[in-house]
């Protein structure tokens, strides 16, 4: 398992991918420029755009679970079953 920066990731894509795109783009003035910011209009419909979302939404690893595993061996499946059965005994009693 790895462990990314989303943060870092999602201002690299919008950095690569967002930065100069055509769609965002409009006459404005007068003149051919960047006339929307990113994730308005035009971003709706893109699969960057799309895909950006789906990062943001996604789920994030507990730290425990993570360190557990790291320390273990085990993969995080294991190690949250392994502390759901920790947590039901703990309340049973």
């Amino acid at each position: 398992m790895r462990l990314i920066d989303a943060e870092a990731l999602i201002d690299d894509v919008k950095d690569r991918y967002c930065k100069d795109c055509n769609r965002r783009k409009g006459i404005k003035g007068g003149e051919y420029r960047i006339i929307y910011k990113i994730g308005e209009a035009p971003c709706k419909a893109c699969g960057v755009g799309d895909m950006l979302d789906e990062l943001e939404d996604a789920p994030t690893v507990d730290l425990p679970y993570f360190n557990y595993s790291r320390k273990n061996g085990k993969s995080m499946m294991e190690v949250k079953k392994y502390f759901e059965e920790v947590e039901d005994v703990q309340e049973s009693d």
